[in-house]
């Protein structure tokens, strides 16, 4: 198994919507070339907190990010750290708070835009500041760092299905298209990326209600996707629900990294 690893995370993806519209996905499960699992997040089921959750393997609780308003740096061991300890490479395409917590506490859009460090834990970077950021351009910006670095480990994170759903809400059809354009989006790029050798995960933080929100209970908020697109994966579906804090010794042991102790829920079996 190759030990390059990409994590698309897509924001604001609630689990009904994934399964309704991701038909590209759902043909990979179908035919045995990806495994499906239902994941529940953990709470409270906000953007910043999630971030951490599935790069650290803890709870918001344990981790102390527990609000969108907690702008600071990770103090845990998480999947960046953990990469450059072991002279792995990283990068990412991705929402600015993601420069905030592994890199630059305080975002500065000029300075911070781009990023190109190898002594920063995402070493090579392409940040965007604004909701409405398009999703085509941010799978652009993943495609132009793996051509230009190779990374081990990088990091897509697309913002469109949160924005649209915050806008006309989970049950809207503005929402489902949103999703359902995503969908097109990865059959563009994941056999490319596989293609080169990387192991494939699609998640998201979150879900999304009909009252345009998340942050709580409701399953249209805490029941999301989790696909792996790996070498050696057995496709379907199983029927236990997964848990959130089980991402990061997943992309780990696909890194084949050692998992830490702190990481106490164990990995999804392959």
């Amino acid at each position: 198994m190759s030990n390059k690893v990409i994590f698309i995370l897509i924001d604001g993806l609630n689990f009904d919507t994934a399964v309704k519209e991701l038909g590209y996905m759902e043909s990979l499960v179908v035919n045995g070339l990806a495994r499906r699992w239902k994941m529940q997040c953990e709470l409270p089921s906000n953007s910043r907190p999630l971030y951490e959750t599935v790069h650290t393997g803890l709870a918001p609780i344990e981790h102390g990010i527990l609000s969108n308003d907690h702008v600071r740096l990770s103090t845990s061991k998480n999947i960046f750290s953990i990469c450059r300890e072991h002279q792995r490479s990283t990068a990412a395409a991705a929402y600015s708070w993601f420069s905030e917590m592994y890199n630059q506490e305080r975002w500065d859009i000029v300075e911070h835009s781009e990023q190109a460090d190898e002594n920063q834990l995402i070493q090579y970077g392409r940040f965007y500041q604004y909701d409405d950021y398009p999703d085509q351009h941010l799978f652009a910006d993943a495609e132009r760092l793996v051509r230009q670095y190779q990374p081990d480990y990088l990091l897509v994170h697309p913002m469109g299905c949160d924005f649209f759903g915050h806008m006309f809400g989970g049950d809207s059809a503005q929402y489902a298209r949103k999703a359902s354009r995503m969908d097109q989006l990865l059959c563009d790029y994941i056999p490319a990326w596989r293609a080169q050798g990387y192991q494939v995960v699609v998640s998201a933080d979150h879900g999304m209600d009909a009252f345009k929100g998340h942050g709580g209970t409701r399953s249209e908020v805490v029941d999301i996707p989790f696909y792996l697109v790996a070498d050696g994966v057995e496709g379907g579906c199983p029927g236990e629900l997964a848990d959130q804090k089980s991402v990061a010794p997943t992309l780990l042991r696909l890194l084949e990294l050692p998992v830490p102790e702190e990481m106490k829920v164990s990995g999804l079996v392959i």
